[in-house]
């Protein structure tokens, strides 16, 4: 098998529609790879089947994105201190589970905001590469990280490509 990808489902939120994530995540079990999803956790706990499906499904891995979704290379230290512990509380309240990355909105971030997420234990990972690279290239890339949106329709019928190049041995 090719080294170990993560596959990044990015921005899911309180109006993440349950039923298109269940379907896009049927791949995910199919391939047997875990799905990292990038949480943005204002008002999360109102999509009550959206937290209690990632609840009953081990192989989903909520990690932090943000409470809000800012560019967090302009906030003051003490705004992105109060959002990425507000993200990674709610999350662990939620599902049990510590998140241990941060992905940054916008992929921007500064080297003071990643030590505050650091402090939480969570190691920042910005955006690495599309689906649609990942594929054009057969799986030789040297990122580690493969970004794609439930919602993004390209991005789902590109998934299932992805995920069979990712897991052929």
């Amino acid at each position: 098998m090719k080294k170990r990808m993560i596959f990044r489902n990015d921005d899911i939120n309180v109006n993440t529609e349950c039923n298109l994530f269940e379907s896009l995540d049927a791949l995910f079990k199919k391939y047997r790879v875990e799905h990292h999803i990038a949480i943005i956790t204002n008002n999360i706990e109102q999509n009550a089947p959206l937290i209690n499906y990632i609840r009953a499904n081990k192989h989903i891995i909520p990690q932090v994105h943000c409470n809000i979704h800012h560019d967090f290379s302009t906030l003051i230290l003490e705004e992105a201190y109060k959002d990425i512990y507000t993200a990674s509380s709610k999350i662990f309240d939620l599902f049990g589970r510590a998140p241990t990355v941060w992905y940054p909105p916008y992929n921007k971030t500064n080297h003071e905001v990643n030590a505050i997420a650091e402090s939480f234990g969570l190691k920042s990972r910005p955006d690495k590469i599309s689906l649609s690279q990942y594929i054009r290239k057969q799986g030789n890339v040297a990122e580690d990280t493969i970004n794609f949106h439930y919602w993004n329709i390209p991005d789902i019928q590109l998934l299932e490509t992805a995920l069979k190049i990712a897991t052929v041995k």
